[in-house]
């Protein structure tokens, strides 16, 4: 999967796509499987990357269709670090929007179905599904975080049966890395079993994007002889340094010229592993999907009130958002939601962030209480598990272990071998899994040992740290 040799993006596709002179043909089928994109929803960067996909895909336009269910012209489309330089996406109406989730779902199936049987074996279809993975099997979600639809990955296969074209499959979704398939290629945002962090969300809330469009976002800046610029390092404080000199500006911006149709392939994959590889991290290409944990038995969430808050309450509510702020945990789909809500609480309802009523103060902090409960909870089991040495070595499940990514491939691995950290796990949403504190409780098994947990010990160290925390 690695790459030998350098060239750049825009010559590689020359390779991908193929010429209108030539009599193969490449189709593009794209949907963007989230509804809440519109200006102030949480998902609006995953309209960014639906904008960029196609924009470097180039495909004809007649031979493309891109499927949404909701508009996506509420905001620019902007590709940077938000501390950075940034390329601006301007492209003429080119969506289809349906009217809701369950057409959007069965016409971009229909769509598929249609568009692989009429392929030749010249013919290439490039799939491409932005928007959520399912925390449960894996499947891509149509819908929104209250009611969703499902694509999963055998629907696919089935609805490609018989087609003698060659198909590519892209996907931005948290944990696609598990979709491989000899029915396609496939360049995966994420592992099987990881999410698909994007850019940490800025002072405006425009400038983010998923990270497997930093592979495209560097290659414009090199191809357009502008210097891909970095921002400064950030601290053990979380504060972020002075970046490198950069060519234009953060306040500027560089419109993305649109792209001449052209090229086949596979030398977009090699120049996507290299960029990978030249950054050591993400962009993975993973072999299986993550099988779902045992659904604790007990309950996440309380029953939320739609009183105001009393003033210790509001008080309480600054100091643990702030918390999360200081220690900001990596910007995945599963994250954002919490992150602008505390941005909002700290810094006030602005750059289209609307003020929260009291219904929803009162469920930020009962999940932002629910979360410092689970990691207490995390840190007594660790103890009375015998595992203090392991802690000491890697540190409390709070501060700076706040900011890991979630290792949902080594949480299973723990579930395996009797460390049953899925107890740890919260689901405050239907599409939103928290597992910091599962995370951090499988690191310290992780670096214990690795030993197996007998059934009687996980439920005496369980039970002993309940009482702890009383």
């Amino acid at each position: 999967m690695s790459l030998k040799s350098k060239s750049s993006f825009r010559s590689l596709c020359n390779r991908i796509i193929p010429s209108c002179f030539r009599r193969d043909l490449v189709y593009a089928l794209g949907i963007l499987g989230t509804t809440e994109v519109r200006h102030g929803d949480d998902d609006i960067w995953m309209a960014t990357d639906f904008v960029a996909l196609r924009h470097l895909l180039g495909t004809l336009d007649d031979l493309s269709q891109w499927f949404c269910a909701t508009s996506i012209r509420d905001d620019k489309y902007l590709i940077g670090d938000p501390a950075c330089d940034r390329f601006v996406f301007d492209p003429p109406p080119f969506e289809t929007v349906l009217p809701s989730a369950p057409i959007l779902f069965s016409s971009y199936l229909r769509e598929v179905r249609a568009v692989s049987l009429k392929l030749r074996p010249q013919d290439t279809l490039i799939l491409v599904l932005v928007g959520h993975g399912s925390n449960q099997n894996g499947s891509f979600l149509v819908g929104d975080s209250h009611k969703s639809w499902e694509i999963s990955k055998e629907t696919l296969e089935f609805h490609l049966a018989g087609t003698k074209g060659r198909i590519v499959l892209i996907s931005t979704a948290s944990y696609s890395g598990g979709w491989e398939s000899p029915h396609w290629t496939l360049p995966a945002a994420a592992g099987a079993n990881q999410e698909a962090p994007s850019i940490v969300i800025s002072g405006s809330e425009q400038h983010r994007r998923c990270f497997f469009m930093n592979a495209l976002f560097a290659e414009f800046a090199d191809e357009d002889n502008i210097k891909s610029p970095r921002p400064g390092l950030v601290n053990d404080n979380g504060h972020r340094g002075c970046q490198p000199q950069r060519d234009f500006g953060p306040e500027k911006s560089v419109i993305a010229l649109p792209r001449v149709p052209q090229r086949s392939t596979q030398d977009i994959f090699d120049w996507i592993h290299q960029f990978r590889d030249s950054i050591g991290s993400s962009l993975h290409s993973a072999t299986s999907c993550v099988m779902p944990l045992p659904t604790p038995a007990c309950q996440h969430s309380a029953i939320q009130r739609p009183a105001n808050l009393s003033m210790s309450e509001e008080a309480e509510l600054m100091e643990l958002a702030t918390q999360l702020l200081c220690f900001m945990p990596v910007s995945t789909a599963n994250e954002i939601p919490m992150i602008r809500r505390c941005l909002t609480i700290v810094h006030g309802p602005r750059n289209g962030r609307r003020p929260l009523d009291s219904s929803e103060k009162s469920k930020v902090l009962s999940q932002l209480r629910t979360r410092a409960h689970y990691r207490e909870l995390s840190s007594a089991i660790a103890k009375n598990l015998g595992w203090e040495k392991a802690v000491e070595q890697l540190g409390g499940p709070s501060g700076n272990r706040m900011r890991l990514c979630n290792d949902y491939g080594l949480q299973k691995q723990a579930e395996a071998n009797g460390c049953h950290v899925g107890l740890l796990l919260i689901h405050e949403s239907p599409i939103h899994l928290w597992g910091s504190a599962a995370s951090w409780l499988a690191r310290v098994w992780d670096a214990s040992g690795r030993l197996v947990v007998p059934p009687e010990d996980w439920e005496s160290a369980v039970k002993r740290s309940r009482p702890e925390l009383r």
